[in-house]
């Protein structure tokens, strides 16, 4: 599962998103963690003290460090890191270790964004609805 510390102070997830698998989300003193709205973080990425825009896509590993930034309609690649303090702008492909921009995102890049974050949100519902969810059992219940 994900795992969610707010232990030093403040985070903040948007609505209709998408924390996959061995996602760790965590703040520090000095910065809160705040990720916009329908943003897909991807399994096992790591999203620290950070602000992450409406509607990005974190890659599958990817890094985010203290005091960074990710502008809204960004994509941070598989694997990618964005050192402390580093700002990624609006609409920007970003990859490797440290991230860097390779281009601009494309009309087309924006739409799997938000193709990405619907389908898991809309899963989400199904599974919700289906009665599929059975309460744990637990030994000696």
């Amino acid at each position: 599962g994900a795992v969610i510390r707010g232990d030093y102070g403040y985070i903040r997830i948007g609505s209709d998103c998408s924390i996959q698998d061995n996602v760790v989300i965590h703040c520090s003193a000095e910065d809160p963690t705040i990720i916009g709205d329908g943003v897909t973080v991807a399994h096992s990425a790591v999203v620290h003290a950070c602000r992450v825009g409406d509607e990005c896509l974190i890659g599958v590993g990817a890094i985010i460090f203290d005091g960074a930034r990710i502008g809204k309609h960004s994509i941070l690649g598989v694997g990618s890191t964005v050192l402390g303090g580093a700002r990624i702008p609006p609409r920007s492909v970003a990859v490797g270790a440290p991230a860097k921009i390779i281009r601009r995102a494309t009309d087309k890049d924006v739409r799997l964004i938000k193709e990405s974050y619907r389908a898991y949100v809309e899963m989400g519902r199904r599974y919700a609805t289906s009665g599929v969810y059975k309460k744990p059992v637990f030994l000696g219940d």
